[in-house]
């Protein structure tokens, strides 16, 4: 009897224990189940600020490189204007002080004939000098009228030479201000993708912890396959020290039952 009942203890405390042992096991695993999700949480946010902390450096560069050539297409299109500006000037004002000689010259020739008509216009003169007198009224008439033509030219050349020199300032101030906006432009944008590539510790840290994580699921991973193998080895002893127990219970048994 004394037999029986430690077997039957011993198979209490075996139970027991084997329960107790499942317990932590369910535990553990659920405790590495949660562990293992949260792991793969980080790891697909990990992921999605990996890819746009790259799309970003993309974004940045692709700006760059489209704003900078439009940019440039303007600078160079100011630049073709300005040099058009500056012929323009350049040839109003050889136009201008052409027309200004001209006056000059039409100046000198009408005061000479005004003198020479002053001179033919003297009482007593000839029927020679009358007609002489005559021919320069006509010449005169002409040459003034000649003079107001060249007159006015050079008024309008004057005007257009400094309408052209107004333009010529405006469009190199422009040409300077588009410079100025391009070169901060560029500075900026370059500033930018610098701190994305001074500080690649963002990229290389969320790389550095996509790895960490990833090494650590595969881990647990094989920790959890590990341990079930070694669970169910044990499940497998139990029963077979269960098994072992019972039988010498029955063996036990039946040599109490033999007749002394």
């Amino acid at each position: 009897m004394n037999e029986r009942t430690r077997l039957n203890n011993l198979l209490s405390n075996l139970q027991t224990m084997q329960n107790e042992r499942e317990r932590q096991e369910n535990e553990s695993r659920r405790r590495a189940l949660q562990e293992t999700e949260r792991l793969e949480g980080e790891v697909q946010s990990l992921k999605s600020k990996l890819s746009e902390e790259s799309e970003e450096t993309r974004r940045l560069a692709s700006l760059r490189e489209l704003e900078s050539h439009e940019r440039q297409e303007r600078i160079d299109k100011a630049n073709a204007e300005l040099a058009s500006a500056r012929e323009q000037l350049a040839a109003a004002s050889t136009a201008r002080d052409q027309l200004r000689a001209r006056v000059e010259e039409q100046t000198i020739l009408l005061k000479s004939s005004e003198e020479k008509l002053a001179v033919f216009s003297k009482p007593g003169s000839s029927t020679h000098d009358v007609n002489r007198e005559q021919q320069l009224e006509v010449e005169i008439a002409e040459l003034k009228k000649a003079l107001e033509l060249v007159k006015t030219e050079l008024r309008d050349a004057k005007e257009y030479a400094e309408k052209m020199k107004e333009i010529s300032a405006n469009a190199e101030e422009m040409l300077q201000d588009m410079n100025t906006t391009h070169d901060k432009f560029k500075e900026t944008m370059d500033q930018q993708l610098a701190d994305k590539e001074v500080a690649p510790s963002n990229i290389t840290q969320l790389r550095d912890r996509l790895s960490s994580a990833n090494s650590t699921i595969s881990l647990r991973s094989s920790v959890m396959n590990f341990k079930r193998a070694t669970r169910n080895s044990r499940k497998s002893n139990n029963k077979r020290k269960k098994s072992a127990i019972r039988q010498n219970k029955r063996t036990n048994s039946s040599k109490q039952k033999l007749p002394g």
